[in-house]
């Protein structure tokens, strides 16, 4: 049993592969901290509801729900209604 258990341990370490971080570095000192949302865009179906129409920045930071829940009632008016998260 002993014999079995350090010879896993050995083959796992036969196994093991190195992850290395990409060695590439940007020289730019204009890098934006993030990428600028997406304008809001109107939808082309009807019964459809963007939730960046309704005042959702999308940018990761921002708090959205209120857009969301906006979009999401609206869309509750429609029969079919749907809403969209670009």
């Amino acid at each position: 049993v002993a014999a079995a258990i350090s010879t896993i341990s050995v083959e796992g370490r036969k196994h093991h592969v190195k992850k290395t971080k990409p060695k590439y570095r940007s020289h730019s000192r204009n890098t934006p901290t993030s990428s600028p949302a997406p304008a809001p865009y109107p939808s082309t179906h009807e019964g459809v509801f963007n939730i960046l129409s309704f005042g959702a920045k999308g940018d990761g930071v921002s708090d959205d729900s209120k857009a969301f829940v906006g979009a999401w009632k609206a869309a509750c008016e429609v029969a079919g209604g749907k809403v969209e998260i670009p």
